[in-house]
C-alpha cells in the first residue's frame, strides 16, 4: 500500500519507512517484563548440566499460566516446546512445575516430541500450523515458541558455519515474523565459556536478548543456576540473580521406587558464586585473588598506563591484599598457564593480555 506524505506526495517505495526520531517513545511489549520481549529471537546457553532446560520450561509454564515470573509481570500465551533431545524428562519437569505451583488444572501448552528443524521449510510450515492448532484449541494464540535445543534442531547442518547458522536464523525469523510468537533457543557453550555459546557469531548477532546460564556452586548440593544477561537489545539488561531448584516427588513406579523431578524456583537472591569476567570464564581453581590480579592488569592496560609486575604489585598492596609477598608471583604463573596474560620476553617486567 502506498504512503501519502504531508505534502500530498505519493511514495512509490514500499518499504517501512519512519522519519528521524519518529517512534522513539514505543513502548517496548513483552512477554515477561525485563526478561523476553515480545516477537524476539532469544537464547539461553551455558555448560551441559547446568539446569537450562528447567529453567526454559518454568518461564513457559510461567507465561502459558499468566503467572509472575521471579516478580516480573507476564502476558499469558500459548506456548510450543520443541523436546528436540525426546525421552519422557519433559513431562516429569513440566508436572513438577504444576506440582510445585498447585495448579491441577491444564495449561496452553504444546509439547513437540521431536526435533524441528527451522532450515527446512515444510517444518517451518509445520510449526505454524501448529501454532493454528494451539490457538484453535486453546483460544490464544501461541507467544513463545522453545527450541530444546540447537544443536538437536539443527540436523546435519554445521552450527560453526555461518551460511548454515544464518540459514536457520532466517528460518526462526520467517516463523517469527508470521506467527507474531517469541522464539527460545537453548544452546549449548563449548569448552571455552570466555566464547559465548558454542558455534557461529551469527547468532549471537542476531538475537534480541542472550542469557548465560551458569550453576551457583557455592550453595550446598549445587542444585541451583545463575543467569546472567549477555545481551539486551532494547531494554536494559536485568541484574544477574540466582535461583534454587527443588526436588519435587512425582510418583511410585512398578517397582515402588519413587519418581522425582527438580522444578525452579522463581525467587531470585544474590549469587553466591562470585561473577568472572569473560577472559577468566572456564577456568578451574581461581581465588577471589586471582580475579583481583586480572582485574588490576586490565584496568592497568584500559587506561593506557604503564603495566609492570612491580607496579601491579604495588597497587594491589594499596588495594590491601593479604599475602602479596608470598602469593603474587603464584597468581601471576596461574594466569600465565592458562593463557591469559604474558611476560614481555624483552624486559621480562612488562604485563600484556592474551584473550
Amino acid at each position: 500500500m502506498s504512503i501519502v506524505t504531508k505534502s500530498g506526495y505519493k511514495r512509490k517505495s514500499s518499504l517501512p519507512i519512519s522519519i528521524g526520531f519518529e517512534g522513539y517513545n514505543s513502548i517496548q511489549n513483552y512477554i515477561i517484563k525485563n526478561i523476553l520481549p515480545m516477537q524476539s529471537l532469544c537464547c539461553i546457553y551455558g555448560q551441559s548440566g547446568t539446569f537450562k532446560s528447567f529453567l526454559a520450561i518454568s518461564l513457559g509454564c510461567s507465561i502459558a499460566c499468566g503467572k509472575e515470573w521471579s516478580g516480573n509481570k507476564v502476558k499469558q500465551g500459548a506456548i510450543l516446546y520443541i523436546a528436540g533431545e525426546g525421552g519422557t524428562g519433559v513431562p516429569k519437569r513440566i508436572k513438577a512445575w504444576f506440582d510445585y505451583h498447585n495448579i491441577n488444572s491444564s495449561i496452553p501448552l504444546f509439547v513437540i516430541n521431536r526435533p524441528v528443524f527451522p532450515l527446512v521449510k515444510e517444518d517451518v510450515d509445520e510449526l505454524k500450523l501448529a501454532c493454528l492448532d494451539a490457538e484453535n484449541e486453546f483460544g490464544m494464540k501461541v507467544s513463545l515458541i522453545i527450541i530444546d535445543t540447537l544443536a538437536r534442531c539443527l540436523g546435519s547442518a554445521d552450527e560453526n558455519s555461518a551460511k548454515d547458522m544464518g540459514a536457520f536464523i532466517s528460518g526462526c525469523d520467517k516463523l517469527k515474523g508470521d506467527t507474531g510468537a517469541s522464539i527460545l533457543i537453548v544452546h549449548h557453550t563449548g569448552k571455552d565459556e570466555s566464547r559465548g555459546a558454542r558455534g557461529s557469531s551469527a547468532l549471537t548477532a542476531s538475537l534480541d536478548c542472550e542469557f548465560f546460564i551458569s550453576k551457583d556452586g557455592k550453595n550446598g548440593n549445587n542444585q541451583s543456576l545463575i543467569v546472567e544477561c549477555t545481551k539486551m537489545k532494547d531494554m536494559e539488561p536485568p541484574p544477574r540473580k540466582a535461583y534454587a531448584l527443588k526436588n519435587i516427588e512425582l510418583y511410585y513406579d512398578q517397582e515402588q521406587e519413587l519418581i522425582s523431578s527438580l522444578t525452579v524456583v522463581d525467587e531470585p537472591y544474590e549469587p553466591r558464586t562470585q561473577q568472572l569476567p569473560n577472559e577468566l570464564k572456564g577456568i578451574n581453581n581461581l581465588t577471589k585473588n586471582h580475579v583481583v590480579l586480572f582485574e588490576t592488569i586490565k584496568k592497568q592496560l584500559n587506561e593506557n598506563q604503564i603495566c609492570t609486575k612491580n607496579i601491579i604489585k604495588q597497587s594491589l598492596k594499596k588495594q590491601g591484599i593479604k599475602n602479596i609477598d608470598g602469593g603474587y608471583y603464584k597468581w601471576l604463573e596461574k594466569l600465565i598457564k592458562e593463557d591469559v596474560i604474558k611476560i614481555s620476553i624483552i624486559d621480562n617486567q612488562s604485563i600484556e593480555l592474551i584473550k
